[in-house]
């Protein structure tokens, strides 16, 4: 089966198994950028509470990181924006969005090693 996706270049042809890919990456983008909402209101503001400044800078250049990443992994498989194209090229291929997912997979399952934001952490990841 075909799909036809409209684009600003005149109609380009999708497979149908690269558009469910293309909605599962931007699915996986959107959890990154939630885990970093999460982050920023379970870690960051809670040290800037306790007065821990640097842990707190440590949490929101996490955050800012994986926040980043979600933006740029939904800009670039949804609707593929110049932006992404320009600064990050890697994010317009099947094979560079696979190795983007599976490394920032990899920071997010490693981020906290207890408690429940651990197992949110996992299932985000995996």
């Amino acid at each position: 089966l075909l799909v036809r996706a409209t684009s600003a270049e005149g109609g380009a042809v999708m497979r149908s198994s690269q558009a469910i890919l293309r909605l599962c990456g931007g699915l996986a983008s959107s959890l990154l950028f939630l885990t970093a909402v999460l982050g920023f209101f379970t870690d960051v503001l809670h040290q800037v509470a306790v007065g821990n400044f640097l842990r707190a800078a440590h949490y929101f250049a996490e955050c800012v990181l994986l926040g980043g990443g979600g933006a740029a992994g939904v800009l670039a498989e949804i609707r593929p924006h110049p932006a992404v194209s320009e600064n990050a090229p890697y994010l317009s291929k099947l094979n560079g969005r696979g190795v983007f997912y599976f490394i920032l997979g990899l920071y997010v399952v490693g981020r906290k090693d207890s408690g429940f934001q651990s197992w949110i952490d996992f299932l985000v990841g995996a």
